[in-house]
């Protein structure tokens, strides 16, 4: 119940955002390309990991501050996680899907190119974990495999919350939007050790419709 009237107020609050004080509201969607930076005691440990597909959905406005210069932020739906295979044909493979809140929170400048114009953003983003799932195969022998849910917060490893930074660059074509971004968490993830330190990295593509005020 917390979650639905959480998320119903985030609505309500960005109609009311659309409606009274921003000049464009982008609506856009995605490809996530997801995957984690694994230090211990300051050595990379990123040895077996892969990248995992996901999607992001959701919508963004721009608060003009000048001329071709504007803040931009939104909220959208966005899937991160990782692959994991170790130990070849006798070791194991994981998949961790999560799905979070993301909050971007940027400078935004743009470039008149004749039909079209460039942009590019920059900035910190703050995201929430809603939900999460994890997919184990144990190759050792018999192959078996094992799903669960990810377990948040004290009474489990993963962080609920991420902060980080993003930076994107695109271009905008007839009201239509394309763009390649890429986000570097600065949060550890998996706080249950101070050597180690896993932060989310995420490249990702999207296009859109952009709406302006006339």
């Amino acid at each position: 119940m917390k979650m639905k009237t959480c998320l119903l107020s985030i609505l309500f609050f960005m109609t009311f955002l659309v409606s009274g004080f921003t000049q464009t509201f982008t609506l856009k969607g995605g490809l996530n390309l997801s995957s984690r930076l694994v230090h211990y005691k300051g050595k990379s440990e990123n040895e077996g990991l892969k990248l995992n597909p996901g999607l992001h959905v959701g919508g963004t406005f721009d608060f003009p501050v000048r001329k071709r210069i504007s803040v931009e932020t939104g909220l959208l739906l966005s899937m991160k996680g990782y692959k994991y295979s170790g130990g070849g044909l006798t070791g194991i493979k994981s998949k961790v899907d999560l799905l979070f809140l993301h909050v971007p929170v940027n400078g935004r400048v743009s470039f008149n190119l004749g039909g079209a114009n460039m942009y590019g953003t920059f900035g910190p983003y703050f995201g929430y974990g809603l939900v999460g799932r994890n997919k184990y195969t144990d190759l050792n022998g018999n192959s078996s495999t094992q799903k669960s849910k990810v377990v948040w917060g004290d009474k489990g490893v993963m962080r609920r919350l991420d902060a980080g930074l993003g930076v994107c660059v695109g271009i905008v074509v007839h009201s239509m939007t394309f763009g390649i971004n890429y986000d570097l968490g600065l949060l550890n993830q998996v706080p249950i050790d101070d050597d180690l330190k896993v932060k989310n990295s995420v490249l990702g593509v999207s296009v859109g419709y952009r709406f302006a005020k006339k």
